[in-house]
C-alpha cells in the first residue's frame, strides 16, 4: 500500500523553515520565556537556547567561519604566505 503523494518542493521547505524560525524569534521575545529562563539551571538553559534561537546563532557563526576561513586560505595562497612556523608550505605536483 503507498502513502498520500506530497508536493515536497523547495518553496514547501523554506517555507516550512520560515516557520520555524519565525516561531523561534517570537518565543525569544516572550516574558515568559525570560521569566523561566531565570529559573533553569546551566545546562537546560542551554538545551533551552540551543532548542529555540540559538540553533539559528550557531547555524549562522558557522557559516561565517567557514568563510573567513576560506578566503583566508585563499588570500594566504595568494600572497605566497602559507607558512608552518618558519617553513614555507611548496606544492608537490601540479594540483595540490
Amino acid at each position: 500500500q503507498v502513502g498520500k503523494g506530497r508536493d515536497v518542493g523547495m518553496s514547501q521547505i523554506y517555507k516550512f523553515e520560515a516557520k520555524l524560525s519565525q516561531g523561534a524569534a517570537e518565543q525569544s521575545l516572550s516574558r515568559d520565556v525570560y521569566r523561566m529562563c531565570h529559573r533553569l539551571d546551566f545546562f537546560r538553559l542551554l538545551s533551552f537556547y540551543y532548542g529555540g534561537i540559538g540553533h539559528y546563532f550557531s547555524n549562522v557563526l558557522t557559516i561565517l567561519t567557514v568563510y573567513i576561513v576560506v578566503y583566508l586560505m585563499a588570500v594566504l595562497a595568494v600572497f605566497n604566505l602559507e607558512r608552518i612556523g618558519n617553513r614555507l608550505i611548496t606544492p608537490m605536483g601540479l594540483i595540490q
